[in-house]
């Protein structure tokens, strides 16, 4: 079986310059858990994830205390603790909402060719977390597969 055979071909898509706003609207509206995030071209520059959102809420919901150590402790006395804030989260997506998709995505994304065997999506969502690939031809994203898309062509199969 070959990735073509299970592909998604219409593929919802982000731009890097897409806020965090952006993303879960779409998300949203799709009912889609991540996405390619491409260039006007068509090429894949990154992805993002729910993960990525979580992630990016997670991080602004910190705050990072300078601390006074004695000299004893420390060579310069100073130190930095990262300790959760007393933001409410309805303020932390306020906060963040108008951060770039560019600062949350993954780059270094794995692709396959729709010619591959689908052998080679199983190797790549198994070594690790990951949940989607892009599809790519000639540079350009042409589908994406998904861990669910692998089940439903496994099940097609005779097994």
């Amino acid at each position: 079986m070959l990735v073509k055979d299970i592909m998604t071909k219409k593929v919802i898509t982000l731009g890097p310059e897409n806020t965090l706003k952006d993303v879960v609207l779409k998300f949203s509206e799709h009912n889609i858990s991540g996405a390619p995030v491409v260039d006007d071209s068509g090429k894949v520059l990154g992805i993002i994830s729910e993960a990525d959102i979580i992630t990016t809420l997670e991080r602004h919901g910190k705050e990072v205390k300078m601390v006074y150590l004695s000299p004893a402790l420390s060579m310069v006395g100073l130190s930095f603790k990262e300790t959760p804030s007393e933001k409410k989260t309805e303020d932390i997506v306020k906060d963040v909402g108008d951060i770039k998709v560019s600062e949350m995505m993954k780059r270094n994304v794995k692709t396959v060719g729709p010619e591959d065997k689908v052998k080679a999506v199983i190797d790549i969502v198994a070594s690790g977390k990951i949940n989607r690939v892009p599809v790519v031809m000639d540079g350009k994203l042409v589908g994406i597969v998904t861990r669910g898309d692998v089940i439903k062509g496994i099940s097609k199969m005779s097994i």
